[in-house]
């Protein structure tokens, strides 16, 4: 969330979360938003990223970063300086400018020892792991976390947002397959999604994330991306903004998507709680079910 945050005030982005729509834009109708949300998550915990500097002069300062590298081993991120050199086309550069990026230092392998420290009083377990140690080891590094499941998707909602939240998302999640819906589990939360068979075309209709907000999006921007009528969209959100008080439809863009788009937010503009839609969850399925109804003529057209 506060990665999200950060890129929207940074670019001034209308769209509810630019960073999904940015890697969405790229990877196409293959895009798993679950399985992004998962990665972007992990690399960030683990500090797994490329950190670029980027400037027309950063010489100097560079054994700093160094320095600031070797007193943060916990984190696994590579740093890149980059310098640009600006050559004019032209004259008084009426033609522009040639840009010439040039690397100055880069951060190599280096062996960094990984330690793991899990405390269970009088008992203690210290993992420490080396570069060496992972040579080969070909089941380790396929290792990959395993998304939130449901116990541990509940387990979250109740610290993060009480009880009663989580026992009205279990049910939700537990009555959502009686209407016709799927629950993905991600990082974030459980997604319920409608999964057209004869297409394959899926779409979200909203996701509960474990802080206890409400995300819905997606389902907007699939319609606009199969050239579906956005009044189906506006309508959906309309019931929803009926059970959900002082909420809104806000529009956002998306690079190389036209059409319009819309998220739902709250009176101040961030993602709304989820607890009044749980709390009146029949009257959701029955606006997702209407929904639905409306988008199977409309799916089967485009299959013809």
């Amino acid at each position: 969330m506060e990665l999200v945050l950060a890129i929207r005030n940074a670019t001034d982005s209308k769209d509810s979360d630019p960073l999904v729509s940015a890697a969405q834009a790229v990877a196409g109708d293959e895009f798993s938003e679950a399985d992004f949300t998962d990665t972007v998550s992990r690399n960030l915990a683990g500090g797994k990223f490329l950190l670029l500097i980027v400037g027309d002069g950063i010489h100097e300062g560079v054994e700093d970063m160094a320095e600031f590298l070797q007193r943060t081993p916990q984190l696994g991120f590579t740093l890149g300086l980059i310098e640009l050199a600006l050559f004019k086309l032209g004259a008084d550069a009426k033609e522009g400018f040639f840009v010439q990026p040039r690397v100055i230092a880069r951060t190599r392998e280096v062996i960094r020892a990984i330690v793991e420290v899990r405390s269970n009083v009088p008992n203690v377990s210290v993992k420490c792991t080396t570069p060496e140690t992972d040579i080969g080891n070909t089941a380790a590094s396929e290792k990959r976390p395993q998304p939130l499941t449901l116990k541990l998707f509940l387990d979250e909602l109740r610290k993060n947002a009480g009880d009663e939240l989580a026992m009205l998302a279990e049910q939700t999640i537990h009555e959502a397959p009686t209407h016709g819906l799927d629950v993905d589990f991600g990082s974030g939360g459980a997604m319920l999604k409608f999964v057209d068979e004869d297409s394959s075309e899926f779409f979200n209709f909203g996701q509960i994330w474990k802080d206890g907000t409400l995300h819905v999006s997606r389902f907007s921007q699939k319609v606009v991306m199969l050239k579906l009528p956005t009044a189906i969209c506006k309508d959906y959100y309309d019931a929803l903004i009926t059970l959900i008080p002082e909420s809104k439809s806000l529009p956002f863009e998306q690079k190389g998507i036209d059409g319009e788009m819309a998220w739902l937010a709250d009176a101040n503009g961030n993602w709304p709680q989820a607890m009044p839609l749980l709390r009146n969850r029949k009257q959701w399925f029955k606006a997702i079910e209407d929904t639905v109804d409306r988008l199977r003529p409309l799916l089967a057209k485009l299959n013809k």
